[in-house]
């Protein structure tokens, strides 16, 4: 067997440009000739995947299967590319023994490619999987530990069965197999991944298929259950405890998550596949200074990762916003061109600060990102905010808003409010009257008109602003201040 030298297996390495590797992992090809190569081709498939997630900052995925939830938010935009195909060849080597080959084709994006290999025997597959997860580690010049290493040539079972039952269930979850159909998923006879999980309880790898397919059903509890016995079974794998913290945050169990994140930086310290989840957990604890530092190494991909971005803006936000909140509604705007949502919160960030043009010029991204109706709506508040009471009844008829678009026009001609207004029972209606009466110099009239609908919504702020306007005008100042105080109530000043 290849032994890695001892820098790789403990001594701490300077990762390339401390970078993560995603690895695109092809599903082992049924080797052909030997009874059960469909079972073979799904556990080897599995042990390469889940002995890959024990390499320092590497992200397996296979064909397009997400990858394993502890590493599914690993911030990938500047990540190393890799391609890893696995080919295994079954031949008999005596008249009750079989001998096993493993060739790998492991090539960087636009790089040069190596050709790992490996013997053993089909139904010992760990010694040659941990051969040729040696060979792998070295060419990504990623390092592991001691333990993983163990872990990896260890037979996963000591039943053939239950290792049989595994390879069949992780076949189901790569394809390699049709899976159940939904209403056979948890019969134990006819679920190939729920009889595994049967058979052999304790099986590390089985468990762990049994909570991926559990997590994508959306059924955490269970998800829960299968990766806490996949982890004690594998005690050094740092992403099998990723993965049941993971189903934790699922369930809203935030305390149980961020014990389980403490024990995965106390693997592998601060891996960066893991920080953006345990930056996610730390914010619902409300730890906002632990979050940002959590994010502080992936810097670099603020302005590329929507996730990322995303969660700078939330923790900014549950620490008030404040200075710089506009460029980080930027970062996320960057980052997700077809989102709506970063660019309707600098427009409501606009529309806080009484910057009715500059929300303005933001309506258009907003329809252009698919929030055309919002956008209409916005221009049309934005508008008629800014006194622009034609081109705002012009967006209210396009909207089939006629009457809206009656009494903006009737906004936009104060002479003829009073007049066009008459008979309009609306609240709206009655306070733009007043306002015009106020204008005229009827204040009393207009009072009556305020009053009127300050009996039917007692606390309406608008109601209250004019009717102090109207008594100013009158001369009553103690009767003013008093509404004014009313009016800060209700517009929670």
């Amino acid at each position: 067997m290849t032994q890695a030298p001892d820098g790789l297996r403990e001594a701490p390495l300077t990762l390339p440009g401390d970078s993560l590797a995603l690895v695109e992992l092809a599903p082992v090809a049924s080797p052909e000739g030997y009874g059960r190569a469909k079972e073979l081709a799904g556990g080897l498939t599995a042990a390469f995947e889940l002995a890959l997630t024990d390499l320092e900052g590497v992200v397996p995925r296979v064909g397009a299967l997400a990858p394993s939830p502890g590493v599914s938010e690993a911030v990938l935009v500047d990540a190393e590319r890799w391609t890893l195909t696995l080919d295994a060849e079954v031949e008999r080597v005596g008249p009750e023994r079989w001998g096993l080959t493993l060739r790998g084709t492991l090539c960087r994006r636009d790089g040069a490619c190596t050709f790992p290999e490996a013997e053993g025997d089909p139904n010992q597959t760990g010694p040659a999987v941990a051969e040729l997860m040696e060979q792998i580690a070295l060419r990504l010049v990623r390092r592991r530990s001691s333990d993983a290493a163990r872990a990896w040539a260890e037979p996963p079972s000591d039943d053939p069965y239950a290792v049989l039952l595994a390879g069949r269930a992780a076949a189901t979850l790569y394809g390699q197999l049709d899976p159940p159909p939904p209403e056979q998923v948890g019969d134990k006879s006819k679920d190939p991944v729920t009889r595994a999980a049967l058979v052999d309880p304790d099986l590390a790898l089985t468990r762990w298929v049994a909570g991926r397919r559990a997590m994508a059903r959306g059924e955490h509890s269970q998800a829960q259950q299968h990766f806490n016995a996949a982890a004690r079974g594998r005690p050094a794998s740092a992403v099998l405890l990723a993965d049941e913290a993971i189903a934790w945050a699922a369930l809203g169990r935030i305390d149980r998550a961020a014990t389980l994140w403490g024990a995965v930086r106390n693997l592998v310290g601060d891996d960066q596949r893991f920080l953006l989840p345990q930056a996610r957990v730390a914010l619902a604890l409300g730890q906002l200074d632990e979050a940002a530092e959590r994010l502080a190494p992936l810097s670099f991909g603020y302005d590329r990762d929507p996730d990322l971005a995303a969660l700078r803006v939330a923790i900014a936000e549950a620490g008030g916003a404040g200075e710089g909140y506009d460029l980080l509604l930027q970062s996320w705007e960057h980052a997700a061109p077809d989102d709506p949502e970063p660019t309707r919160r600098r427009l409501a960030l606009r529309v806080r600060r009484e910057d009715y043009e500059d929300a303005l010029t933001l309506t258009a991204e907003l329809a252009r990102r698919g929030a055309r109706d919002e956008s209409e709506r916005s221009q049309l508040a934005l508008s008629a905010a800014l006194g622009r009471f034609d081109e705002a009844a012009t967006l209210a008829e396009g909207l089939g808003e006629d009457l809206t678009a009656d009494r903006l026009r009737a906004r936009a001609q104060p002479e003829a409010r009073v007049e066009s207004l008459r008979g309009d029972p609306s609240p709206y209606a009655r306070l733009w009257r007043a306002e015009a009466m106020i204008q005229g110099g009827d204040a009393i009239g207009a009072l009556t008109e305020i009053e009127a609908v300050l009996k039917e919504r007692p606390w309406l702020p608008e109601a209250l602003e004019l009717k102090a306007i109207a008594q100013t005008a009158l001369g009553q100042t103690a009767a003013a201040e008093a509404t004014r105080a009313m009016w800060a109530r209700a517009s929670g000043v």
